[in-house]
């Protein structure tokens, strides 16, 4: 998420403190700021994605252990030579998967080209000059902006932008509760409507969700007119599961709301 360029100074940074073992026990607590990032892996792969937004959480680590990689003149001249080197192979390892095998992973996107003659270029320039600090700072910014890799570009822009078809729907369930509302709980899928619950701009303890607040969504779902005086549904989570699972179990529910992905329900009075 940080980008393929900055993330590689960051390795770097984490082989020169293996490197460096006299100060290994002093940065030793620096490998932490990791964790996030493993975490995230591993979210992932059990298939929960939309914990992708998270891993934003790895550019301290990139931050840091970049900056152990320029602790000297000749490890920023190394670094620079290596992103160079990756920048311009990537866009051969694009062109045999694409051959190979067209569908793999690895696109060239809008940086294959642009990225390593620039990188080229400001390597050269460095060797000149014996400078390679902002050398190596811009072709780092131009790897973020300008990514080598087509599903690089962007991840967490493209993730927000999934569910804009959906958008006009949402507004409208949320207008009709603000309207609405009479400050009765709301039974909620927070797995698949956490944003709409932070944009309707109420507490969030008015609402009984499964992430976090297990014991009452239990309660709830046994018996849901004892907890909360509002359901809202959408396709594919967890409430319409349990009602088409159990049509009798939201007897005790009004339709208010209905549009093609959304369901709102109120309780009878």
């Amino acid at each position: 998420m940080a980008a393929l360029l900055p993330l590689l100074l960051a390795a770097i940074g984490v082989m020169l403190v293996l490197y460096q073992r006299k100060m290994l026990t002093s940065r030793l607590p620096l490998f932490l700021l990791w964790l996030p990032s493993l975490i995230n892996i591993s979210a992932l792969y059990w298939g929960l994605v939309y914990r992708l937004r998270y891993s934003v959480l790895l550019l301290p680590a990139v931050a840091i252990f970049g900056s152990l990689a320029l602790s000297s003149e000749a490890a920023k001249r190394r670094a620079l030579l290596l992103l160079v080197v990756v920048a311009s192979g990537l866009p051969w390892l694009s062109w045999y998967f694409a051959k190979t095998n067209p569908e793999g992973r690895l696109v060239a996107g809008p940086g294959a080209i642009m990225v390593p003659i620039a990188g080229l270029l400001l390597f050269l320039m460095a060797c000149v000059r014996q400078r390679y600090v902002w050398p190596l700072l811009v072709l780092c910014i131009l790897g973020m902006q300008l990514p080598l890799l087509d599903r690089e570009y962007r991840p967490m822009l493209v993730e927000t932008m999934e569910h804009e078809f959906i958008e006009p729907e949402r507004q409208e369930v949320m207008q009709y509760i603000r309207r609405n509302y009479d400050g009765s709980h709301i039974l909620i899928d927070m797995g698949k409507q956490a944003p709409l619950v932070y944009d309707l701009g109420l507490n969030v303890k008015e609402f009984v969700y499964n992430e976090g607040g297990e014991s009452m969504w239990n309660d709830a779902l046994k018996s849901p007119e004892k907890l909360v005086g509002w359901m809202c549904t959408e396709d594919g989570d967890a409430i319409r599961e349990r009602m088409q699972i159990d049509p009798a179990w939201a007897a005790g529910y009004a339709l208010a709301l209905k549009t093609e992905h959304f369901s709102l329900y109120r309780l009878k009075h």
